[in-house]
């Protein structure tokens, strides 16, 4: 648990340092990656949902850049697991 929190005080560093668009959804893959092994779900899919918006507002570059477009693909993948996730644990709360 350490590390990951370690790790995700490197990635913030990055995120604020490096402003280029790519490595904004890069870092913020990885810190939504460390959310989601912290077990939380919301914060990851924050993260998550920041990754389609930067997408969104680069389509050419992404359709032209394979690896963001295997990021956002993935992202977004994960988006979805994570929205049911959250949807089935409020069903399940008494």
């Amino acid at each position: 648990k350490k590390s990951i929190e370690g790790a995700m005080g490197i990635y913030r560093w990055a995120l604020k340092n490096d402003q280029t668009y790519r490595s904004q959804i890069l870092i913020r893959q990885q810190i939504g990656f460390c959310h989601e092994r912290l077990d939380q779900i919301p914060a990851a899919r924050d993260s998550y949902d920041q990754i389609v918006k930067l997408c969104e507002m680069h389509p050419v570059d992404v359709r032209n850049n394979p690896a963001v477009r295997v990021t956002r693909d993935l992202t977004k993948f994960r988006l979805r697991n994570l929205n049911h996730q959250i949807k089935q644990q409020k069903n399940t709360q008494p």
